[in-house]
């Protein structure tokens, strides 16, 4: 068991943590002769290709559509185009429906900053800015086996009376995965630090956050018609029955040439609030990640908010049993350095301060029963034996109890627990947040 490290204050709005970890730099191998994920890094544009196929394009300046458009629609520091493994086009800029929707972007909506209330996503309002910087030194690899790049983003208030204030710094890791010629797999990690000492609110609202949206084949100018695009989430569920729910994972595909080709987005469970609220627009070929559905939270001074979230491309239909597989490295990559065996643990309950100890084995858990009431979730995937001698699989379900004694047992549909800062949260389906420092380790 390693030990955690750097501890890091943590603040909320009405008790919710706020996840926050800042990562710094990319640890990849060198430069080989045998390259196959390369970054070509020119004055527009980052290219990322495997073994010459073309997976993404990072945008550092407004693309040659641009011109075409209103000069408020203008945008950089976004991907586009975004391929399949047989080189489809999967994402669509400027739309005639939403032209402020780029493709594979990151913009909050509705925020307050300074008492004013500037506005990143909708770009006709004139209110917000999200522009490249600049690439971060030293970032850029290409290498066999996965490469990337990190590049830097200003956000902008526009709406003082005396011209633009910076907001946010925003970094954004990009990695690309050499998996195979089935897919393409890729990260993307967004830092959001404040710049100053103000904190930016981001307000209850039903949309927001990073998002997606897909090429114009995938789109049909008629409420009547079916969406040429199909939505399904991790859940099952399909855009209407899934809109403001909280998967792991959200797929979309549709036609284009020559076939059918999708995109799905996978939710890493250190995000803050994960799994996170979704919105899934009815007709088009949207959708985003939208932490904010159920109430506000703010990014304050030293705080950064990070967002980790795994993009798979794929040709053909949407391959359910493939992304609950991606879904599970990520898991097993989460858990390393965090197996819970032979271990004593402290809980302290974020809103209350209340201290319970949580003592671990290879087979059984043993806890405070006062630490039950609120119904934890242990899902390391091992069995453990709770306080009334019943032995739940705890990868599956979760028990919830009051007084020590079960009061129910549901399906345990989510991971809950996450890092920040070097150290490990746990967060009940009840949305009580836990910090868990180790007190004796093996």
């Amino acid at each position: 068991m390693r030990k955690l490290k750097h501890p890091m204050h943590v603040s909320c709005l009405k008790g919710h943590l706020v996840l926050l970890t800042l990562v710094l730099g990319l640890n990849f191998a060198g430069h080989s002769q045998n390259e196959r994920v390369r970054i070509k890094n020119s004055e527009k544009t980052i290219e990322v290709s495997i073994s010459g196929r073309p997976v993404l394009t990072y945008n550092k300046v407004p693309t040659e559509e641009a011109p075409n458009h209103e000069p408020h629609f203008k945008r950089s520091g976004y991907i586009h185009p975004l391929y399949s493994p047989s080189g489809k086009v999967v994402t669509g800029d400027f739309p005639e429906d939403h032209k402020h929707q780029h493709a594979l972007f990151f913009a909050w909506t509705k925020t307050k900053f300074e008492n004013r209330k500037p506005e990143f996503w909708n770009q006709k309002l004139e209110a917000g800015k999200i522009s490249f910087v600049g690439v971060v030194e030293g970032s850029v690899v290409s290498a066999k086996g996965k490469g990337g790049f990190a590049v830097e983003h200003l956000w902008e208030d526009l709406t003082a009376s005396d011209g633009p204030v910076p907001v946010l710094k925003e970094t954004w890791k990009v990695t690309v995965f050499d998996v195979g010629r089935d897919r393409h797999v890729f990260e993307i990690e967004s830092v959001q630090e404040v710049i100053g000492e103000k904190p930016l609110t981001i307000e209850k609202y039903h949309y927001g956050g990073m998002a997606f949206r897909g090429p114009d084949s995938w789109f049909v100018d008629d409420k009547k018609a079916p969406p040429p695009s199909v939505i399904l989430t991790s859940d099952g569920l399909a855009r209407i029955e899934g809109n403001h729910t909280r998967p792991s994972w959200v797929a979309m595909s549709g036609p284009v040439e020559g076939g059918n080709a999708g995109v799905a987005v996978l939710s890493d469970r250190r995000n803050f609030r994960f799994p996170q609220w979704v919105r899934l627009h009815p007709t088009k070929p949207y959708f985003v990640y939208s932490p904010m559905v159920e109430e506000a939270f703010q990014i304050r001074a030293g705080e950064p908010y990070v967002s980790r979230f795994r993009y798979v491309v794929y040709d053909g239909e949407t391959d359910s049993q493939m992304m609950e597989r991606e879904g599970s490295k990520m898991i097993d990559e989460f858990w390393e350095g965090h197996d819970l065996a032979n271990s004593r643990w402290k809980f302290t309950h974020l809103a209350t301060g209340k201290v319970s100890t949580v003592e671990f084995s290879d087979t059984k858990i043993e806890v405070q029963p006062d630490l039950l009431d609120y119904g934890l979730p242990f899902t390391n995937g091992a069995k453990f034996e709770r306080l009334d001698g019943t032995i739940y699989d705890v990868s599956s379900v979760i028990v919830k109890t009051r007084g020590g004694k079960v009061e129910s047992i549901d399906k345990l549909i989510s991971l809950q627990h996450y890092e920040h800062g070097g150290r490990l949260y746990l967060q009940t389906t009840a949305d009580d947040d836990f910090l868990m420092e180790p007190l004796v380790v093996e």
